[in-house]
């Protein structure tokens, strides 16, 4: 439970700290803020082919377009729920559609995406973005960010032609029968098939449960040791999230042990640490407010608001 002096303390965090954007989303759930807002700071990041760079991902910081940064943004439109897609939606699915990779004929699925291209190189990134080469995925690597961009293709189905919408289907499907569970380390993977889910059909969404239980038969997947950098805000967001309805003690108790673990300001901080010490006290204000602001969120919707 997150005591009304924490929230208030995280508030000011958030206030002092975040980035705009954050904390216009920040005032959007919390203050009656407006979508607006959200719109026109998120704008910013949005390049002329569409797609979405600028930093919008603290960890590269490249102004050029990636998939992986789109994907990012496609989040923070998902959560003003519009109720219909704007200019902004239409530019960001046409340069998800533009950017797919297609496997050799031998390979068992069809389309992938590149989560960032070679040029990030040539600004400063955390150092698990450096692109030697660029080289299409296996199949345990294929989801992330694939799966999260096909749910964005299946959300926004009116502006994509409909044989890819069936072909990307396909590819689940495909998928589903190969990879019983997923790898070794499967929060980023989990997070792309959490995103997916609300655009897929009832049966495509029963296989996908079916893996995922899979996945995490071993509970030692879940405690502080092994996720690392993987804050449980992002895993869990509300009380129907997936984790959440299969672990509920031990999400409850995850939870407690990240508000136990803010910070003396307040802010929940970023457990890694990258780039020179001006460059990273920048980005790390940067991920602790994000960070801090989806963990109230999560908070919100578990009912462990004071």
């Amino acid at each position: 439970m997150l005591s009304k002096s924490q929230f208030e303390k995280a508030e000011n965090f958030i206030r002092s700290h975040a980035r705009p954007i954050d904390q216009a989303l920040y005032n959007l759930e919390f203050n009656n803020g407006s979508p607006q807002m959200v719109l026109d700071l998120l704008k910013n990041y949005q390049n002329d082919d569409g797609g979405f760079g600028q930093a919008l991902e603290p960890d590269f910081r490249t102004k050029r377009s990636s998939v992986l940064a789109t994907t990012v943004a496609m989040q923070y439109l998902n959560e003003l729920k519009l109720s219909k897609p704007n200019k902004i939606i239409e530019r960001a699915i046409s340069y998800l559609t533009k950017s797919i990779q297609q496997f050799s004929m031998d390979f068992p699925l069809r389309y992938f995406w590149y989560p960032v291209p070679r040029i990030i190189n040539h600004s400063s990134q955390a150092p698990w973005w450096i692109i030697e080469k660029l080289e299409p995925p296996n199949i345990e690597s294929w989801p992330n960010p694939s799966v999260e961009v096909i749910g964005y293709l299946l959300q926004y189905s009116d502006l994509v032609l409909p044989f890819l919408l069936e072909e990307v289907v396909i590819d689940l499907n495909e998928y589903l029968k190969l990879v019983p569970k997923l790898r070794k380390s499967p929060y980023y993977d989990f997070l792309c098939f959490k995103r997916l889910l609300p655009q897929i059909s009832e049966d495509l969404q029963k296989q996908i449960f079916i893996m995922l239980e899979n996945s995490f038969r071993d509970t030692e997947l879940l405690n502080t040791t092994n996720l690392k950098d993987v804050k449980i805000q992002r895993l869990v967001t509300e009380k129907n999230s997936f984790l959440y309805r299969k672990f509920p003690k031990k999400i409850v108790n995850l939870l407690q042990n990240e508000v136990d673990r803010l910070f003396p300001d307040g802010g929940s901080h970023p457990s890694w640490k990258w780039g020179e010490t001006d460059l990273w006290n920048k980005i790390e204000k940067e991920w602790a407010g994000k960070l801090t602001y989806e963990l109230l969120v999560t908070l919100k919707y578990c009912d462990l608001l004071d």
